[in-house]
């Protein structure tokens, strides 16, 4: 042992300390879900408020997101009850989707290295769901909707301040930044699919419950409102994140049957939309050309269809198609059928589409169309299985219960069709920042789906 450590004391150090820490949780696994479970959020809401400057946090090749990851899971083992996995039918579907990704990243890792093991997280995150399953108790969602009450406030305040500085000082954003990455920089599309959220949750009322108001004030609605029509402002110069709001307000307004409940932000965006019209208000971004105005937010709306006659939007969404024709014809149609090309290898410089000068683009903008790419028919056909067998429960349950049951599930299905929007035009779940969400919100969800189906075995068993 004293060998091995003189010859690579590195790797010692970091075998004592995981010793170390699993005594600790040992001893301490009483603790073990409540400490999980603020470690959690802590990590979502810097992810939510600082994005990738946050995700830099930590040791490399370790990271905040796999410490967190890390304490879940041994918290889920060791406090939890992990056999409620098997008794799951989407936790059963995640679990088959991550052993074809095994499989398709295994044999990749004498060959890549730690780009396997990071390509790898696209699947390899779905851990944070199962551990939320083990670990959730009968008020594990109450619970954490009033927490994510207090978010929503400081959501809606620091993230359109902190776009509007990184735009209006551009110095500023580059001098604050962690690891090359900027602080004042929230990305576009992830902001969007949070927006799609909170308009879920005030459309909910969730707001109004006793749980939320005995925690940081809240603001007057109009005024949230207000913020959140600011923010999305803001972030239209991005198509995705534009869908990924309307599908989700689509999506909400089928479920909850209430579309007056929407009134105020209808009322307050045709206000503002009708006044930037009449002044042609138009906002420069500096993004290639794009600017924020009503003809802009059409446009790029309408190029998610069909073609606008404008360069600079159609020009991304040929790339995509291109390169999207390719991978289906190298799977389905090729020599990479069944597993893919497998994780590690740099997609964009194999299949000719590198866009960046250091080669750091490695995924198409399309979380499914990765899936495809690197583990084949049985990768994506695993994800389609896991995706209906998350999502059609949260619906069942959205339509034939009453009570906060049902607006739990239409605000968690809400976020989630957001956040597949917007997988599918940014990268998105390959990254801890929006993948670590994409994966805690599905855990949320598989809970839900647990409880009330055992909830109504119990009443029928009673009867």
């Amino acid at each position: 042992m004293l060998t091995a450590a003189y010859a690579a004391p590195r790797l010692a150090l970091l075998a004592a300390c995981m010793v170390s820490a699993l005594a600790v949780a040992v001893h301490f696994r009483a603790h073990l879900p409540r400490f999980a479970a603020a470690s959690l959020a802590v990590l979502l809401f810097g992810y939510a408020f600082f994005h990738r400057s946050f995700a830099y946090l930590g040791v490399p090749p370790v990271f905040v997101g796999e410490i967190v990851l890390a304490s879940l899971v041994v918290a889920g083992l060791l406090a939890g009850r992990p056999t409620r996995i098997l008794r799951s039918r989407s936790a059963i579907a995640l679990v088959c989707f991550q052993l074809v990704g095994l499989t398709t990243t295994l044999p990749y890792i004498a060959v890549y290295g730690l780009e396997s093991l990071r390509d790898a997280v696209l699947w390899a995150y779905g851990a944070v769901a199962l551990a939320i399953l083990a670990l959730g108790q009968q008020a594990t969602l109450a619970r954490a909707v009033a927490v994510y009450g207090r978010f929503v406030p400081l959501f809606l305040c620091l993230v359109p301040a902190m776009i509007v500085a990184g735009r209006v000082s551009p110095g500023l954003t580059e001098s604050l930044t962690i690891r090359g990455a900027a602080i004042l920089d929230p990305k576009s599309g992830d902001v969007a699919v949070h927006l799609a959220g909170i308009a879920a949750y005030l459309g909910l009322r969730l707001h109004k419950s006793q749980a939320v108001r005995r925690g940081l004030p809240w603001l007057p609605e109009w005024i949230a409102w207000t913020l959140w029509l600011l923010s999305f402002g803001l972030i239209s110069d991005n198509r995705g994140g534009m869908l990924a709001i309307f599908v989700g307000g689509l999506v909400f307004v089928v479920l909850s049957r209430r579309p007056a409940r929407l009134w105020k932000p209808v009322v307050l965006s045709l206000f503002l939309v009708a006044l930037a019209a009449a002044w042609q208000v138009e906002v420069s971004t500096d993004r290639d050309g794009r600017s924020v105005s009503v003809s802009g937010i059409v446009e790029r709306l309408t190029s998610a269809f069909v073609d606008t006659g404008q360069e600079h939007v159609d020009a991304t969404k040929e790339w995509r198609l291109r390169w999207r024709s390719d991978i289906v014809g190298y799977t389905i149609g090729g020599e990479f059928r069944w597993l893919g090309k497998g994780y590690g290898i740099n997609l964009a410089d194999d299949d000719g589409y590198q866009t960046e000068a250091d080669g750091s683009l490695r995924s198409p903008h399309n979380a499914h169309m990765t899936v495809l790419a690197r583990s084949g028919v049985m990768g994506a056909t695993a994800w389609l299985a896991f995706l209906t067998s998350l999502l059609l429960p949260l619906a069942r349950t959205a339509l034939a219960i009453d009570g906060e049951r049902r607006s739990y599930a239409i605000l968690l299905i809400v976020y989630l069709v957001a956040a597949l929007v917007n997988a599918s035009f940014d990268v998105y779940l390959e990254g801890p920042q929006g993948g670590l969400w994409f994966w805690a919100l599905a855990g949320a969800s598989m809970h839900l789906a647990f409880s009330s189906g055992r909830g109504q075995r119990l009443s029928g068993a009673r009867t």
